[in-house]
């Protein structure tokens, strides 16, 4: 931006601030202001010429350390307690483990490309379904964990067919009886489902499947080599304002996560 542009950009970003400042809602450490938790994109640049893309993205670019660094600090807190719910405690690790890695997919992080950064949004979403439904209830976190093994024997189950396929004659043994295996753990613990828990049904039980489904079918069209992403993605642009809108939407996940599970850590 240049001259008159550059200062009508200041001064949004100065407004945008000031607004931000007056309605700050803290939690856990982060604005929701500051996270660029916005419902409308828009309204970030309300009275200015055109977009503010460069302030966006420096936002965004910087913002997913600072939840990475929020995200280390749960990880040490959580270390700390002594649990009163083993199961719980270990869930609640885990999710904040396996969403670390997918911040580390993030623009301020490390390498990433717009596949990356669609495949982070996606999961970071069902991470914050799955863990709102976790930790709604005992029995729920209980039903999150049974599904390792309905999960892990269709796997397997699945895996042995593709290796079938592609060559009829060979046994496999050891898969057999890692199925096997399955099998008696199920039957030990009572598990009598036999298809895993579907994210969109959690994320109907935890009031996201409007979102989930809106954000899934952006996000399908980068992981996927469909023809807009193979022969005409370009990080410019328009496409660009897809990549930033799910890096600010993926911060908004993973400050959600954090709160529940900060709850959590309250009550030990």
């Amino acid at each position: 931006y240049g001259g008159n542009t550059r200062r009508k950009s200041d001064w949004a970003l100065s407004a945008c601030q000031n607004r931000a400042k007056s309605k700050r809602v803290q939690t856990h450490g982060f604005s929701f202001y500051d996270l660029l938790i916005v419902r409308q994109p828009w309204d970030i640049v309300r009275g200015t010429v055109s977009m503010t893309k460069s302030v966006w993205r420096t936002r965004n670019e910087r913002y997913p350390k600072k939840i990475w660094d929020k995200y280390k600090d749960l990880l040490r807190q959580l270390r700390r307690i002594t649990p009163k719910n083993d199961l719980l405690h270990n869930t609640a690790l885990d999710l904040v483990r396996y969403s670390m890695r997918q911040v580390a997919k993030l623009p301020g992080c490390g390498r990433h490309s717009p596949q990356m950064v669609a495949v982070s949004c996606r999961n970071l979403l069902e991470i914050n379904i799955f863990t709102k439904y976790a930790f709604a209830s005992q029995n729920n976190v209980l039903e999150f964990n049974n599904d390792i093994w309905v999960d892990g024997k269709q796997i397997f189950e699945h895996l042995r067919n593709w290796i079938q396929y592609v060559d009829p004659v060979r046994k496999i043994p050891e898969l057999d009886q890692t199925i096997a295996n399955f099998d008696a753990e199920l039957k030990h613990r009572v598990i009598t489902r036999t298809t895993p828990l579907r994210i969109r049904d959690l994320a109907e039980l935890t009031g996201m499947l409007a979102e989930f489904e809106a954000m899934n079918k952006v996000a399908s069209k980068l992981v996927h080599a469909t023809a807009l992403s193979v022969l005409a993605y370009k990080d410019t642009g328009e496409q660009r304002l897809v990549l930033d809108y799910m890096v600010s939407r993926a911060i908004g996940y993973c400050a959600d996560i954090c709160r529940t599970i900060q709850q959590y850590v309250e009550t030990q």
